[in-house]
């Protein structure tokens, strides 16, 4: 991916981010759904904002030296495949799923939810140019690992993988 798309998704994350993040203060209460009790929202959010810390601290713990803002090559990159890595290959995408869901969930704030879609397809897209570049970095270790580990949601999770017993 060349240097000025790059740059371009990046900043467009980042502004959707502060759009998530600034959103609530801005609606005035209009999505405020007054049928629940709000420690619904505020436990459920506080849950999913606390899961999605745990998840993008413990991903930025494991990639350590590895971690970069954007992909590019470095001699000293090594491809890293334990947790959580060993579990979904973009866990820190997956992070922000939590955060920007937990977030508009605690605050009630459909523009916050709808600003945290926009940003999870930004991030489908960089995740499609970040494969690209690490096939042609890695090679065939980091093809073994597409086949093994799901893109971004952990494969456990897909309703569609349960196995049904009838007893």
């Amino acid at each position: 991916m060349s240097s000025t798309r790059a740059n371009f998704i990046l900043m467009l994350q980042l502004l959707v981010i502060v759009f998530i993040f600034y959103a609530p203060f801005y609606e005035f209460g209009l999505t405020n759904v007054s049928f629940l009790p709000p420690v619904l929202f505020l436990l459920t959010g506080l849950g999913l904002i606390i899961f999605g810390v745990y998840l993008f601290l413990s991903s930025l713990f494991t990639m350590s030296s590895n971690f970069e803002i954007r992909a590019k090559q470095r001699a000293s990159s090594a491809l890293v495949t334990h947790w959580p890595f060993s579990w979904v290959r973009n866990p820190i995408y997956l992070s922000g799923a939590f955060l920007s869901l937990g977030w508009s969930i605690f605050f009630q704030s459909l523009y916050a939810l709808c600003g945290g879609i926009v940003l999870m397809l930004i991030l489908l897209i960089k995740i499609r140019f970040e494969e690209f570049f690490l096939k042609q970095q890695f090679g065939k270790d980091y093809i073994n690992y597409l086949a093994k580990v799901p893109r971004i949601w952990p494969a456990n999770w897909r309703v569609g993988n349960r196995k049904k017993t009838l007893d």
